[in-house]
């Protein structure tokens, strides 16, 4: 009983720490917003379970979708919380009247806990049901709840904090008048800095300072890169002469180039750590934001975030373009009159409209995990291709000692054959898992011979076969959705 009411004591305490999550949030509540409005949770207990249901107001399908795709985001991770005490875990999905469900059970088959989502009028619900063996596990319990809440409960709020702001927003800018300082009428006048309109359009100025050097492996390709696209880009006057020397004629084409392979293989890293070594202003594009809850508008807001990166080139000097996850826009041969296709037709415009020759200063770098999925008029926009694939050996133990410097060339010669079809992000993330485990054990006594917290090889590849198991989940996840 005194675990039950531990239990309940816990996930009340996470409820009620919800208004101060994130500045976003705080914000909202500070302005009178009520969280009751978009989120509602209650809590139940029978004979062998303990029933949570979050109950959300949503506006349409898609915001329906966002939630299951939250929760099945947060699989693995809840898995593996829930193996490290109940070893085999196994998972049972089931989709049936629009209801998914998952179940997880321990090696014997019983029941440790259950997590669905299903659709009434307006609400979406998010049961969450913890079975007998799992409530044995107060704190364990509530770490789960802790990641539903924090992965699903609150990233679906701020979203749609984010969409109602915007929203506002949207309606304010359709009624707001730009006049001149000078036409005497007495209206006030709205003026933005070039920084402010970029972001006003999803283009984030950054700041950053990672460089080459920061970056392990990939040799060849910052060869390519600094090469056939920064090069020619920093040095054009010397370039032309070149081409004037050996070509009939010059195309006036706007720089550009297209990085394209797996996800985790560096491709936006490696273009803000060049821009950085030489240099050069970063502008990154998130095609997300530049969709518009109004028709016909998004393809105006990309028209706009071009003509804004060109006249930040002309007033602050050479500057990357990055538009990342450029395959979203898809193809012209399903896109045709959509959103999505009148971004796309604006794109192309731009690129063949855009004279190098009249901006020298910007280089647009398209990027994507999918190439097959962009249309083939807009790969051939791109000057140059740059292939990123998963890091080889070689490779692999180069970005592992960026991540765990203090590794002896046998111990990581050891790790990247554990790591074999890591990408360079899984790797991040095995030295993450290992870094926390490390600490966790630090502050629980578990180690007590720390050498100033040097890390020995043996969490890594505990960490290895955990994010290797992560992976595998996730294909599987993948291939259920196929």
């Amino acid at each position: 009983m005194s675990s039950l009411y531990e239990i309940k004591r816990s996930i009340e305490q996470i409820i009620s720490e919800r208004p101060n999550h994130s500045n976003t949030i705080k914000e909202a509540v500070s302005k009178n917003f009520k969280l009751e409005n978009i989120l509602r949770t209650s809590i139940n207990f029978e004979n062998e379970f303990l029933s949570l249901i979050d109950s959300y107001q949503v506006e349409d399908k898609y915001e329906s979708y966002d939630i299951s795709l939250l929760l099945l985001k947060s699989l693995n991770y809840i898995k593996s919380q829930l193996s490290d005490k109940f070893g085999d875990v196994k998972t049972e999905v089931e989709y049936k009247n629009d209801k998914i469900s998952f179940d997880f059970l321990d090696g014997k088959g019983y029941h440790l806990l259950s997590l669905s989502v299903y659709s009434a009028y307006k609400e979406d619900y998010q049961s969450t049901n913890f079975f007998k063996p799992l409530l044995k596990e107060p704190e364990l319990v509530a770490d789960i709840y802790k990641i539903l809440n924090n992965e699903v409960v609150l990233n679906f709020v701020e979203s749609k904090i984010n969409k109602m702001i915007n929203e506002t927003n949207a309606k304010e800018e359709g009624g707001r008048v730009h006049v001149d300082a000078n036409s005497g009428d007495g209206k006030k006048v709205v003026r933005k800095t070039i920084e402010e309109i970029l972001a006003d359009l999803g283009v984030e100025v950054y700041k950053g300072n990672v460089g080459l050097s920061d970056i392990g492996g990939y040799q060849e390709i910052k060869d390519r890169v600094k090469r056939e696209i920064f090069v020619p880009f920093l040095y054009k006057d010397l370039l032309e002469a070149v081409k004037s020397a050996n070509r009939m004629s010059i195309s006036t084409d706007v720089d550009s180039a297209l990085f394209y392979g797996p996800p985790g293989t560096g491709k936006t890293m490696m273009a803000r750590a060049i821009a950085n070594d030489e240099k050069v202003n970063f502008l990154y594009m998130n095609l997300s934001k530049i969709y518009s809850v109004w028709y016909s508008e998004s393809s105006k807001r990309m028209e706009a975030a071009i003509d804004s990166a060109v006249r930040y080139s002309n007033e602050h000097g050479k500057t990357v373009l990055f538009i990342d996850e450029i395959d979203s826009l898809g193809s012209r041969t399903y896109t045709y009159g959509t959103e999505s296709g009148k971004v796309l037709n604006t794109l192309l415009t731009k690129l063949s409209g855009i004279s190098s020759q009249d901006n020298k200063n910007l280089l647009i770098i398209g990027c994507t995990n999918l190439l097959d999925n962009l249309d083939p008029a807009l790969v051939s926009r791109f000057k140059t291709k740059i292939y990123f694939g998963m890091p080889d050996k070689p490779d692999r133990i180069d970005i592992i000692s960026k991540y765990a410097k203090n590794l002896s060339r046998e111990e990581l010669e050891k790790l990247s054959e554990k790591t074999q079809g890591f990408s360079g992000r899984d790797i991040e993330s095995m030295a993450s898992i290992a870094e926390s485990n490390f600490a966790y054990d630090l502050a629980n006594k578990n180690v007590t011979d720390s050498h100033d917290y040097n890390i020995n090889v043996d969490y890594y590849i505990k960490a290895a076969e955990l994010t290797k198991r992560t992976k595998e989940n996730d294909e599987k996840a993948r291939d259920m959705y196929r």
